[in-house]
């Protein structure tokens, strides 16, 4: 299972990441693709994302609208300008999924080099509940946009501005997140974060699930090039 979020003014660059990842896609395996939006997708827009994916066999997509009162709730929170609520949406996974032990996410705009199988059979250690890549965020700009961000780290309650993580790709073991009710957390600690916040999505994954996160290479979530964020510092 490979969970996407997106809404209808990322739509074309969702499909350019589904037919990176259909051709990366291996034989003797099975994808599970879950589109989740806020609002239905049109079905011309869904017989495109279908098409984009060509005609394997062992590919299958299928279309999740969130319901109405998880939206509201969504539509209610704050986003940084340039973004929308579906960033949010990903906090719904386990949730949504409750018949999945694991499952990968993967934000809208991401290319495929090589099949997603690969971070599906990596192994978590019995304590790990969420695998992502170190964020670049600690090592980017100046000295002091790099004093900044350890700082704003240490408001949100990390130990290490290092250990802070970009939530763009996802190894999730959503059964012990569950288990251990840090699905509930997620929400509960969202509005306790710095104000303003970030990315608060990220941010509150990287605040509940500290100490429980297992650190992948950078292969697994690279940027060509680094973003231009300007912090809310």
């Amino acid at each position: 299972p490979v969970i996407f979020c997106t809404d209808g003014r990322f739509l074309p660059y969702t499909a350019v990441a589904l037919s990176s990842l259909a051709a990366a896609a291996r034989d003797g395996y099975n994808y599970d693709l879950l589109i989740v939006s806020g609002d239905k997708i049109l079905s011309e827009a869904r017989q495109c994302l279908q098409a984009s994916l060509g005609k394997k066999e062992n590919i299958s997509i299928r279309f999740i609208c969130i319901p109405e009162s998880l939206k509201i709730l969504t539509d209610k929170l704050s986003v940084r300008e340039g973004y929308s609520p579906v960033i949010y949406y990903r906090l719904f996974i386990p949730q949504l999924f409750k018949h999945y032990t694991k499952v990968i996410f993967c934000d809208a705009d991401v290319l495929f080099l090589r099949g997603i199988e690969e971070l599906y059979n990596q192994s978590l250690p019995q304590n790990l509940l969420l695998a992502a890549v170190p964020d670049s965020l600690p090592y980017s700009g100046t000295e002091q946009a790099q004093k900044n961000f350890a700082a704003y780290t240490r408001r949100l309650g990390l130990k290490t501005p290092f250990s802070y993580i970009n939530s763009g790709v996802l190894l999730w073991n959503l059964e012990q997140t569950r288990s251990q009710k840090l699905d509930k957390q997620l929400w509960q600690k969202l509005p306790l974060l710095p104000k303003p916040s970030l990315f608060p999505d990220q941010d509150v994954l990287n605040l509940v699930f500290q100490g429980k996160i297992f650190y992948l290479t950078a292969a697994y979530n690279f940027f060509a090039q680094e973003p231009d964020i300007r912090p809310p510092f």
